[in-house]
């Protein structure tokens, strides 16, 4: 079966990952169990689509939260820069689930570079510009990771 991994564990340990109820309970038939052991194997999400970067709600100018979507791999790396030029790494938060930083920069009313690497070290970036808390707004940022 094919089934779509949420991510993979933020400490490096790739013998894990999480999955959305769905496929854990199509796996297992109990979505209780919480952990088992499966053989797997990594293939990319066969896409079209542009990676979409969406604002987490809560997020303003002392905190950023950002969640990533259709991302051909998994995202190992998120970073985000006010210049162009320095950027600050963001930390997976919540076994992956979004990516946070506590903001070294007033983040609003700027074009904000991102910078996402995925799990084989494929970069890519885009822009975001921010008007104001506008949680929930999503960026496309017009590319994808090569296969």
């Amino acid at each position: 079966i094919r089934v779509i991994g949420k991510d993979i564990c933020p400490d490096g340990d790739n013998s894990w990952f999480d999955n959305t109820p769905e496929a854990f309970e199509y796996l297992t038939g109990n979505k209780a169990l919480g952990k088992v052991n499966v053989k797997w194997r990594e293939t990319p999400y066969y896409t079209n689509k542009n990676v979409v970067v969406k604002i987490k709600n809560g997020s303003n100018n002392w905190f950023l939260g950002l969640f990533i979507f259709n991302g051909r791999y998994g995202v190992s790396k998120v970073e985000v820069s006010a210049d162009g030029k320095t950027f600050h790494a963001m930390k997976p938060f919540t076994y992956n689930a979004f990516w946070e930083l506590q903001c070294p920069f007033d983040q609003y009313n700027k074009d904000l570079t991102i910078r996402l690497t995925d799990r084989y070290g494929h970069v890519i970036t885009g822009q975001m510009k921010m008007t104001g808390v506008q949680d929930g707004k999503t960026y496309d940022l017009g590319t994808n990771f090569e296969y």
